[in-house]
């Protein structure tokens, strides 16, 4: 069975409250009610402890909550700065590079016209040179056949034709001249040494003596001759061509070049022990007396 509440002990040894008393504020009234309660209701005294440690948990992960905020807040502002210190340094080296760059660009352009200037005066000095020298050509080519032109008009055939026989003559003394040097160095030459080539005498249409294509490269290359190149030479150089046999001609061109050789042709006999291949007629050229040039 549950108790009464008992009523509220009336204090018999104060003084008496004065009629004054009785007419306070409603919020004194009101506080001394809740005093009231309180004291007459334990269990909304321990309600309101319960809502207060409610409370002050709540404030409590509140201002964790808060603290968390505010470091990670401090981390996020460190890396900020270092990103932002890593963003000037960024900021410095690309005006840095580009500062190299304009350098750079104003060096090449430099150089390119420094480059430009000389080409184009190397060429004008090229193209001038040429046109100098076509110029010169032309005008030599034109004034070669005026010459000529004139000279035919004043100038008698009687006088071109003793020129031109002249010319044939004076020709002729070259290449003999030539021929006796190139003899006199052929006479001191061995048979694998280069020969000096001779002239022969100018066609129609040549005006100087030239060396006949045929012209063996040493005494050796003489015995290797193939029959036309040997009538070739002997033709070309006017040789008489008086015998068919083959050493004889080349004895003969031995002759007019001027070395102290002559050529021989061997036959082995029949009854040696050498083989087949070397029973065939060989050429050796053996030494003689220095003659006379045919």
């Amino acid at each position: 069975m549950s108790t009464a509440p008992k009523p509220p002990a009336v204090n018999t040894t104060g003084p008496p409250t004065p009629a004054s008393s009785t007419t306070s504020s409603p919020t004194a009234t009101k506080q001394s009610t809740n005093s009231f309660d309180h004291q007459s209701n334990p269990m909304a005294n321990l309600q309101e402890v319960v809502a207060l440690m409610a409370k002050a948990k709540d404030s409590e992960k509140a201002l964790r909550r808060m603290l968390a905020t505010l470091e990670t807040g401090g981390h996020d502002l460190a890396s900020a700065g270092k990103a932002i210190q890593t963003a000037e340094k960024i900021e410095t080296l690309r005006t840095l590079l580009t500062n190299k760059r304009t350098e750079c660009i104003a060096a090449i352009d430099a150089l390119e016209a420094d480059l430009r200037f000389k080409v184009n005066a190397a060429l004008k000095e090229r193209l001038r040179h040429h046109v100098c020298k076509e110029i010169q050509g032309s005008v030599q080519s034109k004034i070669n056949q005026k010459v000529r032109e004139k000279l035919l008009v004043h100038i008698p055939p009687t006088i071109r034709d003793q020129t031109g026989t002249h010319k044939k003559r004076m020709s002729e003394i070259q290449m003999h001249l030539h021929n006796s040097e190139a003899r006199r160095i052929n006479a001191t030459l061995s048979p694998d040494q280069p020969l000096k080539p001779l002239l022969r005498l100018p066609s129609s249409n040549a005006e100087a003596a030239t060396p006949s294509d045929h012209f063996p490269a040493t005494v050796n290359d003489c015995l290797k001759l193939k029959d036309d190149a040997l009538k070739s030479l002997v033709r070309e150089y006017g040789l008489r061509d008086l015998s068919p046999v083959r050493e004889e001609k080349i004895n003969k061109l031995l002759d007019f070049i001027g070395v102290p050789f002559q050529c021989m042709k061997i036959v082995p006999e029949s009854g040696s022990s050498s083989p087949a291949g070397s029973k065939q007629p060989r050429m050796f050229l053996l030494d003689k007396p220095r003659s006379k040039f045919v």
